[in-house]
């Protein structure tokens, strides 16, 4: 069966999407906080630890198909580009036992959401490891180990990675494109002001970082001159959605990215959850969807205790996590930090919108959501 990956990696439905003109660096931030290149992003992934599966904790924290049609039963057959779990009889492992669907961005943005709502629907298998890394720092497992997490998916079903940390990694989009040439990629977008919020508030609780945020908005370009794969203090990086989704297109053709806006989650998951499932040729759940806030918490009792947890294995990991924490939200960013934050971006939200073909729900008026939903 290995033998024929080479031959099923070449073969692409739509053929590859001719490499764009990559976009220009993000205006830099008022101030000196930042002067990004927009290079950082498409570092290749730095080799971590394997000798666990640790939990998820989202460290490496033309248009999307944002509007799809309902579902059609008449019309619900598999789709180009989404595979089902598959295999031969016997559990073997078997490398066509592979996702058709991979969520790879963006960290801090909803994505855990989007997986919680997935797990509720027949026709979809979610892995219980929260996020997989297999195309960043699990990669050397291979192809064997890869497939045996989707080893219990029906043979209906789409099998789905939710790794949001996938679209920070040039090498990971190119991997991606090259092992699942069919599979469909999703990619969950927030306002990259509160998404920077809240993923700095993720490093605090998790003890790995210790500077104020303004401080570390600063430090960033130092940060990421000294180490590019130093994503997961990439604040402002991981928001430069129109980058990430132009050089997502150079690899993976336009019709096979689906973008999940956060605020339409949040206001109504049950047509994004629909939009979804017709999308992978299946039926969406028969019950309201109901709204889900997963990830969501205060500031950390202890970030010495934090900092323990992330050494911990997944499910342990979590646990502790979700007791370190405290109920009730961040402490605000401070008006004039978030008013040049939204300077910072707004280059990037316009290109977004060209590359949408729709306009995003963020802008420069302070939107308020410092809390940490993932």
């Amino acid at each position: 069966m290995q033998q024929d990956r080479p031959a099923r990696a070449r073969r692409r439905t739509g053929g590859r999407h001719p490499a764009g003109v990559r976009s220009p660096p993000v205006a830099a931030l008022h101030g000196g906080l930042l002067a990004a290149d927009g290079r950082h992003g498409g570092a290749p992934a730095r080799r971590r630890r394997t000798a666990r599966d640790g939990g998820g904790d989202g460290r490496d924290g033309g248009r999307g198909d944002l509007a799809a049609p309902p579902y059609d039963p008449a019309l619900a057959r598999r789709p180009a580009g989404v595979g089902r779990g598959r295999g031969r009889a016997g559990g073997d492992l078997v490398t066509d036992r592979l996702p058709g669907f991979v969520v790879a961005g963006v960290p801090r943005a909803g994505t855990t959401t989007v997986a919680s709502h997935l797990r509720t629907v027949p026709g979809v298998f979610v892995p219980d490891l929260e996020e997989v890394h297999y195309f960043t720092r699990r990669h050397d497992r291979g192809p064997d180990w890869y497939a045996g997490l989707y080893r219990d998916a029906r043979p209906e079903q789409v099998c789905v990675d939710v790794t949001p940390s996938y679209v920070l990694h040039e090498e990971a989009v190119e991997r991606i494109a090259r092992e699942l040439p069919d599979a469909v990629v999703g990619l969950v977008l927030r306002d990259p002001v509160d998404r920077a919020y809240s993923h700095y508030w993720l490093n605090r609780d998790k003890g790995t970082e210790r500077l104020g945020f303004e401080e570390a908005l600063e430090a960033e370009p130092e940060r990421l001159a000294r180490d590019p794969r130093d994503l997961p203090h990439g604040y402002l990086t991981s928001g430069g959605y129109a980058r990430l989704l132009r050089r997502l297109h150079e690899h993976v053709p336009p019709d096979r990215v689906h973008v999940v806006l956060f605020d339409d989650l949040a206001r109504d998951p049950g047509p994004v959850v629909a939009g979804l499932c017709a999308r992978l040729g299946v039926p969406p759940p028969t019950e309201p969807v109901p709204a889900r806030r997963t990830n969501h918490h205060g500031p950390a009792r202890s970030p010495l205790l934090g900092s323990v947890a992330r050494r911990l294995p997944g499910p342990v990991s979590r646990t502790v996590r979700r007791w370190n924490s405290t109920p009730g939200a961040y402490p605000p960013m401070e008006p004039a930090t978030r008013e040049r934050l939204r300077d910072h971006f707004a280059a990037d939200r316009d290109e977004l919108e060209e590359l949408l073909g729709r306009a995003v729900p963020w802008g420069r008026a302070a939107t308020g959501r410092d809390s940490g939903t993932k």
